[in-house]
């Protein structure tokens, strides 16, 4: 190419460009000028985070730029009145969609509560509720413990012969069943431990865990020996268990690690509860007494004196203030357990109570034989209107609803979460009804969700390992982390009863032959076998002494016969070399020894 074909087409280039520039005005004679941004105008522009202006940390040099501090609280205040709007949009509208109000059973004249039947109850219910309402004859392997999962999606089945299944409440779907030898193994109890994919059965040797295809994963024989019955703590990641030996047993399912042992020292127990508001494990003992329990004490932070005979069953409420207990003899007790620990109601039933549960709304279920019984403990409740309040007995005050089985007997009770609906497990299989008012309408997600998927599931999982609280933090008073001591503690000064009886002198010749002389003759051995003792003790003591002078002597003697040596060996040296006068007024020679080749010479030898 020439120099001119190169100008040229220099030339058409500018003037493309030119035109395109002046079509889009980004010429440089045409720029525009930049637009002065302040420094909160441009924190509004590049802001990802939304964050408020107030919360970004400021500088001194902020003054430098014109910044109008008056302005910038002005601002300030404007995004808080925001936010506070905000909130109050957000607190009504949860309100308006958490305004499902607890189901009950209206009566009109003097129809009763407790009278109205389930078949009745199936026509006057929608369809999902009536569902809930059914039967399962499983004679074969009876009798059975039923419980539910936290957010009540999935119901667990335990035949004490060896029958397993799970099954999903939503569309009564079995999930997964299984079958054990009746020799090899008997069920005594059964706990969800997390969720379903964890089930945890009390059997013969230990408890053993199942996954949600009832595959058998961990088996603790050790850990857990000889249990009767399982509760889970779910804030705590702790299974606690209690058994033939009478030890409570803290078990961490998340570490794998035993965490603590409690020895009761009571016998046997099969009666265990937890409370809910502060995870509190209280036990029921054959002596009538109900003890409660933390991981940091060695001894029961309480114990209550129920019942004169053995606990059966126990039951805390959701609330965690009201605790009712059982014994043999058919007497009901709901106990107060806001520091006073006095009985609110009792009740004396013509058979045994076997087992008890509190709904989430405060329904309390009892069974006696082959009825389950549910009372309605609220102030204002009556079963029936005004016009048949005449003919209602005392026993009559807080029954709610009650249930008869046939030729069976009810041997556990659950009240399903977030459902109008207890579930009995009996001696011949399974049986749900319909308890209107029973469940909790209004579900929180963050702690359980009715209607919770797979994926759900396992974030949940983790953000509850997160959120986990270590067994230090159970304690009694729930809240006792850095609260002062409200009211100063009673020390009751203990007064013995029998503190100004005369007691009788003690039998002496009792136990004893030949009467007095007997007994004189026995003291008198014992003072001389007392006497010769301490006689041979002295004469040891001496002998020891003795034994330790001649050590001590003999270890002198040695001592000094080596620093004899020693000296010797070293004054022998110091005679061969002349003194200062000789060596000056004498020969040369005198004080020069003849020098001699050193390796053919024994070096001299010290003995010590």
């Amino acid at each position: 190419f020439t120099y001119s074909t190169v100008l040229d087409r220099v030339m058409a280039t500018e003037l493309t460009q030119k035109k395109t520039k002046g079509q889009t005005g980004h010429g440089p004679s045409n720029w525009r000028r930049p637009v002065r941004m302040n420094i909160l105008q441009r924190f509004k522009i590049y802001n990802p985070l939304q964050m408020e202006y107030g919360t970004v940390a400021q500088h001194k040099q902020n003054v430098a730029f014109g910044l109008n501090r008056k302005k910038q609280n002005e601002l300030q205040q404007k995004e808080v009145i925001k936010m506070k709007k905000a909130k109050r949009k957000m607190t009504r509208s949860i309100a308006s969609a958490m305004n499902e109000k607890v189901g009950a059973i209206s009566t009109s004249g003097a129809e009763k509560t407790f009278e109205i039947e389930q078949t009745e109850m199936r026509d006057l219910v929608n369809l999902n509720t009536a569902k809930k309402s059914f039967e399962l004859n499983l004679e074969e392997h009876g009798p059975y413990k039923i419980d539910y999962t936290q957010n009540g999606q999935y119901l667990a089945l335990c035949g004490a012969k060896g029958h397993l299944s799970i099954i999903r409440w939503q569309d009564f779907r079995l999930i997964s069943e299984q079958y054990f030898s009746v020799d090899a193994d008997y069920i005594h109890d059964v706990k969800f431990a997390m969720n379903e994919s964890m089930l945890c059965c009390a059997q013969r040797e230990g408890v053993y865990i199942y996954n949600t295809k009832c595959t058998e994963t961990h088996v603790l024989r050790r850990s857990m020996a000889m249990p009767l019955k399982l509760e889970y703590l779910p804030y705590h990641f702790l299974l606690c268990s209690v058994g033939q030996h009478g030890k409570l047993i803290y078990f961490d399912v998340s570490t794998g690690q035993k965490a603590t042992t409690k020895n009761t020292k009571l016998g046997c127990c099969d009666v265990m509860a937890q409370n809910s508001s502060n995870a509190v494990i209280h036990l029921g003992h054959n002596n009538g007494t109900v003890t409660l329990w933390t991981p940091s004490n060695e001894q029961p932070v309480a114990r209550i004196l129920c019942h004169k005979s053995r606990v059966r069953s126990l039951a805390i409420n959701h609330y965690g203030n009201q605790m009712a207990t059982s014994d043999d003899r058919g007497y009901l007790k709901i106990w107060d357990l806001r520091r006073t620990y006095e009985t609110l109601h009792e009740y004396k039933s013509n058979s045994m109570i076997t087992s008890l549960d509190f709904s989430q709304k405060g329904l309390l279920a009892f069974s006696t034989g082959k009825t389950a019984v549910i009372w309605n403990l609220k102030q204002n409740f009556s079963p029936c209107a005004g016009q048949g309040e005449a003919e209602l007995l005392q026993r009559h005050k807080y029954l709610y609803l009650q249930q008869s089985l046939d030729r069976r007997l009810v041997t556990s009770l659950k009240f399903c979460p977030y459902e109008d609906a207890l579930g009995i497990g009996n001696s011949g299989g399974f049986c749900s009804i319909i308890v209107p008012g029973a469940g909790e309408p209004n579900y929180d997600l963050f702690e359980a969700d009715p209607f919770e998927t797979k994926q759900k599931r396992n974030h949940k999982i983790v953000h509850k390992l997160l959120d986990k609280l270590p067994a230090e933090m159970i304690q009694l008073n729930p809240d006792f982390i850095a609260m002062p001591q409200k009211h100063g503690v009673r020390v009751q000064k203990y007064v013995d009863p029998d503190a100004g009886k005369k007691w009788a002198r003690k039998n002496l010749t009792k136990n004893v032959k030949n009467g007095y002389r007997g007994v004189i003759r026995k003291r008198y051995s014992k003072h001389t076998h007392m006497k010769d003792l301490h006689i041979r003790q002295e004469k040891l003591i001496r002998q020891l002494n003795e034994r330790k002078k001649e050590h001590t002597q003999e270890q002198k003697e040695k001592a000094t016969r080596t620093k004899s040596k020693i000296v010797k060996a070293l004054t022998g040296k110091r005679e061969a070399i002349p003194s200062a006068l000789e060596r000056f007024s004498g020969p040369k020679q005198a004080y020069r020894p003849q020098r001699r080749s050193t390796w053919r010479r024994a070096p001299k030898k010290v003995q010590f």
